[in-house]
């Protein structure tokens, strides 16, 4: 919790020689500099499947790295990623514009607009109402699958990707197929 956080971190401060292992949750409530920080298992958080992980990544290890006084260590069995090398030397524009240029590759914001249509219910009923979807989508070319986690026994959950390129953001079109949706389905 936020007020435990608070707390582990008022002990750590007040004693001599002590030893914080935290969660970036307590990052807002390290106010002060510290003599030495170090960084362990980071590597797990570049597995997920967030486009925006790098940058959280380098984000955060840059804020670890400002409240470092003396030592400032980096444990990674990745450590070929730019995304370290960039933090541990500060290089925040070569960072920006690596991470712009491989956005701009693979189709991701901010050179795209992403579009998500997400349906729960049960398993057939959400499998139809894709294939409708889909039909109703195909100039757009839409990605439709069902994410990890989300089925529960007979129910689950299924998205419809979209990728437009910003210059053709809004596209009346597709508005006025989205607009025309069900409610059952999340836009």
């Amino acid at each position: 919790t936020a007020r435990a956080a608070q707390k582990a971190i008022e002990t750590f401060l007040s004693s001599p020689r002590g030893i914080l292992v935290a969660t970036e949750m307590a990052l807002p409530y390290l106010r002060a500099d510290v003599e030495h920080v170090i960084v362990a298992s980071l590597d797990a958080l570049l597995a997920l499947p967030d486009f925006r992980m790098s940058e959280r990544v380098f984000s955060l290890l840059l804020a670890l790295r400002s409240r470092a006084l003396h030592t400032f260590l980096l444990q990674t069995r990745m450590a070929s990623q730019s995304v370290f090398s960039h933090a541990l030397k500060g290089q925040i524009s070569a960072f920006a514009e690596e991470e712009l240029a491989e956005r701009k590759s693979f189709g991701y914001p901010p050179s795209t607009t992403l579009i998500k249509i997400s349906h729960s219910g049960a398993r057939e009923t959400v499998a139809k109402e894709m294939e409708k979807l889909t039909a109703q989508l195909t100039p757009y070319r839409p990605i439709v699958y069902t994410a990890l986690g989300e089925t529960v026994r007979d129910k689950n959950t299924m998205h419809a990707l979209i990728k437009i390129p910003r210059e053709r953001w809004p596209d009346p079109d597709l508005l006025r197929i989205l607009r025309s949706l069900p409610p059952a389905l999340a836009v």
